[in-house]
């Protein structure tokens, strides 16, 4: 009886979705989109040209958003905006669901597409303001869930397949 047990309880927990999880979670706390203004400029005695630096900056997180300005944190507002944070809220239940494993291996890319709107909800609900590589830099935080996009698919497409591929792929 303790063998069946132990099997149950072995295969209710996926190691991989679970770093990958990991991942996710770490990449929902960063700063998502960096908006630096109130530029200066400053001599580098090494290139002997003048580099632009920023007195403020504004960071967008799904969760929060911060001002910082002369590298000191002046303001944090939590749940900016609805769009925002109902996004953070389905990846965070993605992240979370994909700790599990599931018998119906189709599971694993409904999770895949629900952490994908979820990334879509969080843009959408920008705006029009909001130019990515026009006024606005991206932050580790959209780095990591880009980079975690791909490999869930990746985990998802394994799960998919059961580990192995057919050769007439």
């Amino acid at each position: 009886m303790t063998t069946v047990n132990t099997r149950l309880y072995r295969k209710k927990i996926n190691y991989l979705g679970t770093a990958l999880s990991l991942v996710i979670l770490v990449g929902l706390v960063g700063p998502w989109i960096n908006l630096s203004y109130d530029s200066f400029v400053v001599f580098n005695p090494t290139t002997r040209l003048g580099e632009k630096h920023y007195h403020s900056r504004i960071e967008l997180s799904p969760f929060y958003a911060t001002v910082r300005t002369d590298n000191q944190l002046v303001s944090r507002v939590w749940f900016v905006s609805p769009g925002t944070t109902l996004a953070g809220i389905i990846i965070t239940i993605v992240s979370v669901l994909n700790c599990l494993n599931y018998r119906k291996r189709y599971v694993y890319f409904l999770i895949f597409f629900a952490y994908v709107i979820g990334l879509f909800a969080f843009f959408l609900s920008l705006g029009r303001g909001v130019s990515i590589g026009v006024f606005t830099k991206p932050g580790w935080g959209i780095t990591l869930a880009l980079v975690s996009t791909l490999l869930l698919f990746l985990h998802a497409f394994i799960k998919m397949t059961g580990g192995t591929v057919s050769r007439y792929i």
